[in-house]
């Protein structure tokens, strides 16, 4: 009688976990979805730019960078900032205008591609260990095709 009481609660316990986790036929989707479409038509002619905007490259460039930390870190060339800190002299780079980066311990340099307007680049050394400490260097350009930055 315990056998069978026992075998019935297992077979019960089973029935109902099986039945209210699915089984049946799936559940309806509804394809009656209306989405509205704006009245207004949205093309590139509502695109609003500066007057003299162009994708144009104005110059090829090579970046040089002398006296680097020895220990293993990336150079990263930006072409704005986002935060001058005026107490520390520091330009903290706009990371959305990352131009061009390297490993100084395996090339000193780079070429990058410079629009005549660009007045200045933010380069950023970060070290790859916890040894070592950021450095910010703002770089005026001249017009030079040879750009030389000393950490």
């Amino acid at each position: 009688m315990k056998k069978l009481l026992k075998n019935t609660l297992i077979a019960s316990s089973c029935a109902i976990v099986l039945s209210a986790c699915g089984g049946g036929t799936p559940s309806k989707v509804i394809d009656d979805v209306v989405v509205e479409k704006p009245d207004v038509n949205v093309g590139t002619a509502a695109l609003v730019v500066a007057q003299d905007f162009n994708f144009r490259v104005d110059s090829d460039a090579t970046i040089n960078v002398s006296n680097a930390p020895t220990m293993k870190g990336i150079v990263n060339v930006y072409t704005s900032y986002l935060h001058h800190d005026e107490t520390l002299g520091k330009y903290y780079p706009n990371k959305s205008t990352l131009l061009t980066s390297f490993y100084p311990e395996s090339a000193s340099g780079a070429t990058i591609q410079l629009a005549k307007d660009q007045e200045y680049l933010i380069v950023e050394f970060v070290p790859m260990t916890s040894e070592g400490t950021e450095i910010y260097k703002k770089v005026d350009l001249t017009g030079e095709s040879e750009i030389n930055v000393s950490l």
